[in-house]
């Protein structure tokens, strides 16, 4: 499925949480779209969401974290540059596109 397969418009999606920081996620059912929001457990003072939005078609999902108060930084490493912000130490990027793409495998 291409974008412009995608029906509706970018603006008209239910997503309000993330509009803020103008990220919007993309998934469409048949029937509805599901969400699970999860809070993850820090110490470094930056809230971490996830959000996963699924099951879709032949199990695929969408999953979307959040980092408030993060800096531009990669999650799981200390920023390299102190005035570019924080970064979370309760989640690993690295580790969580492993993850991801060892439960869904190209086909």
């Amino acid at each position: 499925m291409g974008v412009g397969d995608l029906p509706g418009r970018l603006a008209d999606l239910p997503v309000t949480r993330h509009q803020e920081s103008g990220t919007k996620v993309l998934f469409f059912r048949k029937s509805q779209m599901l969400a699970m929001v999860t809070t993850i457990p820090s110490s470094d003072g930056l809230t971490v969401t996830r959000d996963v939005y699924g099951p879709g078609n032949e199990g695929s999902e969408v999953v979307l974290y959040t980092i408030s108060g993060g800096g531009h930084t990669w999650p799981g490493q200390p920023p390299v540059i102190w005035f570019i912000g924080k970064s979370t130490t309760a989640i690993s990027a690295n580790d969580l596109m492993w993850e991801f793409f060892q439960r869904h495998p190209m086909r």
